[in-house]
């Protein structure tokens, strides 16, 4: 069968990692048996990242070492004369852009339930150990290792190789020196990881709600005085926090003072995007499901419920905040049934008191039954 993988919303699956570092660097032409002390550091790491599937994902990740914890054993680094200045110059800083590929989905498939993932990533960048002034070109791969505590938190170990040119490694050289004295060092990582998520709080009954979104940023859905009720829900615990997609903004100030705002509908959507009229353009397909975390394809039989949530997070002047607006729902297929899925079973007659079928009327005691699945009928005896 084919499988199928869609790509998520701009704003899902997004994450920061924070973690302690140990890097042991080994320069071109040093014994690597010394590296323990000589060219171990200290320090601390952070990233941002987004998984656009289950399997692939980019992040942008910094490092500082050298710059809190100091090895007083420490020589492999700028200056070479007196390799303690480093540490009060403010030690190494890098910063590089990573590719991740999550091996545990490539080769096992999507489990959303599943705990430990390992992922593999290739990174490059820039690495400066401050003392010098100046940055080198830095290229490397590694594993990661996952443990999912729960939605919103992990913790994850990495284990990385890394190649830097020999200015970068503290070795002030150019042309075929540089080129030619290629550096390497270990970088090992713990931290956690933190999903992001959008979130209101209650400011209190008839007052502006305050938000906060996963970039960190803030402000306030306002009151304006064409909706007098309460904009959070009353029966709900502040604060109330939404992970989903978060679709671009689709308003425009045509006037350029606020006066006049025009909402484009988009090419997708079922609910207040186009006329009521449009049946084709206010509807949907069960097909169209996806699980929400990943954004993978999913299979339904049939659903139970429907729950229609605003998509977007954009205000409009004096018009408010740009919400769903929902005045009913159709069924566009009233007469289709699900295939009937009866069974019975037989049991002792003295543990038989009464049977009944499907719409309530009294049936003899069963000693053989059937079961429609699909379009079969398996008869059993």
């Amino acid at each position: 069968p084919v499988r199928t993988v869609l790509t998520n919303g701009i704003w899902d699956n997004w994450f920061v990692q924070a973690g302690l570092d140990m890097s042991l660097m080994n320069p071109y032409g040093c014994n690597f048996s010394n590296t323990i002390p000589k060219g171990m550091t200290f320090g601390l790491n952070a990233a941002v990242g987004k998984w656009f599937t289950p399997e692939f994902g980019l992040r942008g990740r910094v490092q500082w070492d050298n710059g809190l914890i100091p090895n007083n054993s420490l020589e492999w680094v700028a200056p070479r004369e007196d390799p303690k200045q480093n540490y009060k110059d403010g030690g190494i800083g890098g910063a590089t852009i990573e590719a991740m590929l999550n091996l545990t989905n490539v080769m096992a498939g999507y489990v959303p339930e599943r705990k430990w993932h390992t992922t593999g990533y290739v990174r490059a960048g820039l690495i400066s150990q401050f003392t010098v002034g100046s940055a080198s070109p830095l290229m490397g791969a590694g594993l990661e290792e996952t443990c999912r505590l729960n939605d919103r938190l992990s913790l994850f170990g990495a284990l990385g190789y890394q190649v830097s040119t020999s200015e970068g490694m503290g070795f002030s050289t150019t042309g075929m020196d540089v080129s030619s004295g290629s550096n390497g060092f270990f970088d090992i990582d713990f931290g956690v990881r933190y999903d992001y998520e959008l979130e209101y709080t209650r400011l209190g009954d008839s007052l502006d709600v305050a938000w906060s979104n996963n970039l960190g940023n803030t402000g306030f859905i306002n009151r304006n005085p064409f909706h007098q009720q309460d904009y959070f829900p009353a029966w709900i615990e502040s604060p109330l926090t939404f992970k989903g997609t978060l679709l671009p903004d689709n308003a425009t100030d045509t006037s350029g003072n606020g006066s006049y705002w025009v909402l484009e509908p988009y090419r997708f959507g079922y609910a207040d995007n186009l006329p009521n009229t449009d049946t084709l353009g206010c509807s949907f397909n069960i097909d169209w499901a996806v699980e929400p975390l990943t954004r993978e394809a999913v299979k339904l039989k049939y659903v139970d419920f429907v729950r229609v949530y605003t998509a977007l997070h954009q205000d409009c002047g004096w018009i408010g905040e740009t919400s769903t607006e929902i005045s009913g729902a159709e069924d566009l297929h009233p007469d289709a049934e699900l295939p009937a899925c009866i069974e019975t079973i037989s049991l002792p007659r003295k543990e038989i008191h009464s049977s009944f079928d499907l719409l309530g009327r009294r049936t003899r005691p069963a000693q053989q039954g059937f079961v429609i699945q699909g379009n079969e009928l398996i008869l059993r005896r």
